[in-house]
């Protein structure tokens, strides 16, 4: 086994926990203190939780969202750059002892700010560099949840698990569950050899997503899963395919999405995307087995570019 193959392993496994937007490996931050008290609603946090991320029974449903990225570099002004469409697919399944396991894929791609149409070839707005999108493969990733919380570890980690007391809010029939996530750790792609591509030695991630759905859905014991829609918005390092090197430059984004479970219910032109660039998400069968993302994926697939 080489050293990326074992990295990227290694990266991997245990996490047990959805990434989002192709980026990386963020995992689940500890609820704010205050979260248990604050949620005095009545509502069980796992039946809140699983119906509006994902489903208490077997199945398999769809997140799609749409937003833009911005980059901000050392003395410049942030300069929107590109947009960006993705969608998840996520299969459920029913484990022992209570515990549901969502395992996911997702496949992204990018459109011109101008056109709306998909874009092959751009030109980095910050440094005047001819950069190629890469449609980001991501996962296959594996969250393990019950009314203890988010399973954790794999192999010869030992199993814990962490809370579902995500912060919530109610008015009316609507709420909203917010869902804080970090990640940090080496960055996957060596500087000496990746010039342009890495950012450092450092990877690091920070986004915020909040879900909305009915609280009748929630309290409804013939509502497995509810209908949901979510913003999302963080910051990170920049992807490789900006050509952004070691500047000190971070990206941010923010989108819009929502889930269903009918294919019908995906907007036809992001429909027509993925078909083109991720076909696989389609098929009856696991779309890909060996795990993803904008980083391994864009090693095992492109070579440095030359400064």
């Amino acid at each position: 086994m080489t050293e990326f193959e074992f990295s990227r392993r290694r990266a991997a496994m245990g996490l047990g926990l959805l990434t989002a937007a192709g980026l990386g490996w963020p995992e689940f931050t500890r609820s704010r203190a205050a979260h248990a008290a604050a949620n005095a609603d009545g509502l069980d946090d796992f039946a809140t939780y699983m119906k509006l991320y994902s489903s208490l029974q077997p199945n398999r449903h769809w997140w799609w969202f749409t937003g833009r990225w911005d980059l901000i570099a050392p003395g410049h002004t942030p300069v929107p750059v590109v947009g960006f469409d993705t969608l998840i697919r996520r299969d459920v399944t029913p484990q022992d002892n209570g515990v549901i396991l969502t395992r996911g894929w997702e496949g992204m791609v990018f459109w011109d700010l101008e056109t709306r149409e998909l874009v092959d070839v751009m030109t980095n707005p910050i440094n005047g560099r001819r950069v190629e999108p890469y449609s980001t493969k991501e996962g296959p990733t594996n969250t393990r949840t019950s009314k203890a919380g988010f399973h954790v570890g794999a192999g010869a980690e030992p199993e814990r698990t962490r809370p579902l007391d995500f912060p919530r809010m109610i008015a009316g029939d609507d709420i909203w569950l917010e869902r804080a996530m970090q990640g940090r750790g080496p960055h996957p792609m060596k500087q000496t050899e990746w010039k342009l591509e890495s950012s450092g030695e450092l990877y690091w991630t920070n986004l915020i997503t909040i879900l909305r759905g009915k609280v009748s859905d929630i309290m409804n014991p013939d509502v497995a899963m509810a209908a949901a829609d979510y913003t999302i918005s963080g910051q990170s390092v920049p992807v490789p395919w900006l050509l952004m090197g070691q500047s000190g430059a971070m990206m941010g984004w923010s989108g819009y999405g929502r889930k269903f479970a009918r294919l019908d219910d995906l907007p036809a032109k992001s429909r027509a995307w993925y078909e083109a660039r991720h076909p696989e998400l389609f098929a009856n069968a696991e779309p890909w087995t060996e795990y993803s993302n904008a980083y391994y994926g864009y090693m095992a697939d492109r070579k440095p570019v030359e400064p």
